[in-house]
């Protein structure tokens, strides 16, 4: 199958525009060449998602869905992994902003303070935040008062259940 079928299988399409495509094509390999010239200046924000556990069960999210089909595992990251997106976060200019959540419930995460800890040793001038669901402060919440710059709370009480 040549390319451009492939394409028009993906996006479910009859007819191709090979005009369009070889447009952003073009744009694209220049990007991809020059990514000192569209990161620059920019403020950086990163996100790094420490665990996919999470105690509630949200009709809305999308997380419980794919864990349903297959497509997620509730797991956290390794202390290996964690070093290895550190080390590469380390390579860019101008980060501003480091939040350590995704999917899951950032303080379902046993080693989440220590890791807060360690990013903000080596990121300083980074703001470093997450978004939690609330429900787990009283077991971290001493521990993360001075070391966390920011906090969000994700809250909707007509639709969540806990879980275990």
């Amino acid at each position: 199958m040549n390319l451009e079928a492939t394409i028009k299988k993906l996006i479910h399409i009859d007819s191709f525009d090979v005009g369009k495509f070889a447009y952003t094509r073009n744009i694209y390999r220049k990007l991809r060449d020059r990514k000192e010239w569209i990161l620059h200046g920019i403020p950086k924000k990163v996100y790094i998602e420490t665990t996919r556990k999470c105690n509630l069960k949200c009709r809305y999210c999308v997380r419980q869905s794919l864990i349903e089909n297959g497509t997620l595992k509730p797991i956290d990251m390794s202390e290996e992994v964690f070093e290895l997106v550190l080390e590469q976060v380390s390579t860019l200019d101008n980060v501003t902003l480091i939040g350590l959540s995704g999917l899951g419930e950032p303080f379902l995460d046993k080693k989440i303070v220590d890791r807060i800890t360690t990013v903000k040793r080596l990121f300083p001038q980074a703001f470093v935040g997450l978004t939690s669901n609330g429900t787990l402060l009283d077991r971290v919440g001493d521990r993360i008062i001075g070391v966390l710059d920011g906090l969000s709370l994700s809250l909707n009480f007509w639709c969540c259940a806990v879980v275990g």
